[in-house]
C-alpha cells in the first residue's frame, strides 16, 4: 500500500531564500552539474590546433607572465554564462573570466610561447591543488611540489626545459598576483575562483574532462585562429567569448590576416568580444586602460568591411558608461567606399 509521505512547507524566510538562489542560478547561468567529458570528435579537432611561426621579436623583449589590468569584474556582467567556445590571450585573466564565462570549451593562446607553458604548469596546480587556498600555496618560493609535479609530469630533462624556464621566470609574479586577486574579490564581495569552491572545481573540471587548449598562436597569421574556427564550426559550437586584451594596439592597421581570421570564427547573436584599450579614461577604476565590449556580430560586419584604419577607427562611436565603467561599441561601420 502506497503512503503518501506528507508535505512538507518551508518558513517564508526559506522559500524566499530558495527561491532567490533559483532566480540567481537562472541569470547567472552558471550550471551547478558537473563538467561532462569531451565527446572525442570535439578532443580530435581542439588537439590538432596548429602553432603559428614564433614572432621574430616580443614586444619591449618581455614575457607578460600575468595580467596589468586591474578590473577584469567590468566584464563579469557581460560574459556571465555564455557558454559556447571562449578564446583568450594571456595568463591569470582568463581563469577569471572563463570560470563566469562557463564554456565548453576554452582556449588559452599566445603568440609568446613561454604563456603557453606557463598554462600547462597552470594545469598542474588545478589538477594538483587540494582547494584554492592550495593553489596559491603551489606557487610560493618555499613550496617546491609543482616542482615536483612537473618532473613526473616531463620525466625527460631536455623536454623538461622549457617548461622549468617558464617556471622559473614567472613562479614569484604568479605568486603575488594570485594573492592580490584573492584579497581583492574578497574584499570587494566578488564571487571569484579562488574565494569561491564552485568556481574553482569547474576550473578543475574542465581540465579532467579535456575542455581547456593551450596552444601558440598569432591573431593575425595564416594557421592557428583559422584551425580553431575550424574546430568549433565542426564541434558545433559558436565562439561565445572572444579577449583579446589590449592586442590589438599594435595593429596600426589591422592587418589583413586579422581580419580575416575574426571573419572566419563562428559567431553568433549571443557572442561578445571584449578587449582593454590604452586610454586611461579618468572614469576607468584602471589607471592604464578602458574596457571595451562589443556584441560578435557587429564586430564581424568590422571586419568584413573595413579596408583601412586600427582598433581607434572602429572605437571612435563607442558609448562610454561611466556608472558601469564600460564602453560599448554597437554603431555599425561606414559603408564600404
Amino acid at each position: 500500500m502506497f503512503t503518501q509521505r506528507p508535505t512538507r512547507v518551508l518558513p517564508p524566510a526559506r522559500r524566499l531564500a530558495g527561491l532567490i538562489f533559483l532566480v540567481w542560478v537562472a541569470m547567472t547561468g552558471l550550471a551547478l552539474a558537473e563538467v561532462a567529458p569531451a565527446p572525442e570528435a570535439l578532443v580530435e579537432a581542439f588537439s590538432n590546433l596548429r602553432t603559428d611561426p614564433p614572432p621574430p621579436e616580443l614586444n619591449r623583449n618581455s614575457h607578460f607572465v600575468i595580467s596589468d589590468e586591474r578590473h577584469h569584474e567590468l566584464f563579469r556582467e557581460t560574459v556571465t554564462g555564455r557558454g559556447g567556445v571562449y578564446i583568450g590571450v594571456g595568463t591569470d585573466q582568463n581563469y577569471t573570466m572563463a570560470a563566469w564565462s562557463r564554456p565548453d570549451v576554452l582556449v588559452l593562446m599566445d603568440f609568446d610561447m613561454l604563456i603557453p607553458d606557463l598554462h600547462r604548469i597552470y594545469r598542474l596546480a588545478f589538477l594538483n591543488a587540494k582547494d584554492a587556498d592550495d593553489f596559491v600555496a603551489l606557487w610560493g618560493a618555499k613550496d617546491d611540489r609543482l616542482t615536483a609535479l612537473m618532473e613526473a609530469e616531463w620525466p625527460d630533462a631536455a623536454a623538461r626545459a622549457q617548461y622549468t624556464r617558464a617556471y622559473k621566470l614567472s613562479r614569484g609574479l604568479v605568486h603575488g598576483k594570485l594573492r592580490r586577486l584573492k584579497k581583492y574579490m574578497a574584499d570587494e564581495k566578488i564571487d571569484h575562483f579562488l574565494n569561491n569552491t564552485e568556481q574553482f572545481d569547474w576550473i578543475v573540471d574542465m581540465f579532467k574532462a579535456n575542455r581547456v587548449y593551450m596552444v601558440r598562436g598569432d591573431l593575425t597569421a595564416d594557421q592557428t585562429v583559422l584551425d580553431i574556427a575550424a574546430a568549433a564550426k565542426k564541434a558545433g559550437l559558436p565562439v561565445r567569448v572572444l579577449y583579446v586584451s589590449n592586442a590589438e594596439a599594435y595593429f596600426r592597421p589591422y592587418p589583413p590576416g586579422y581580419l580575416r581570421n575574426m571573419a572566419a570564427l563562428p559567431m553568433d547573436e549571443q557572442s561578445v568580444v571584449i578587449r582593454t584599450c590604452g586610454f586611461k579614461p579618468d572614469w576607468s577604476p584602471d589607471p592604464l586602460y578602458e574596457y571595451n565590449v562589443q556584441p560578435g556580430d557587429n564586430f564581424q560586419r568590422w571586419m568584413t568591411t573595413m579596408t583601412s584604419g586600427s582598433v581607434r577607427t572602429l572605437l571612435r562611436g563607442r558609448r562610454k558608461d561611466t556608472v558601469k565603467k564600460i564602453s560599448t561599441v554597437t554603431a555599425e561601420p561606414p559603408p564600404p567606399k
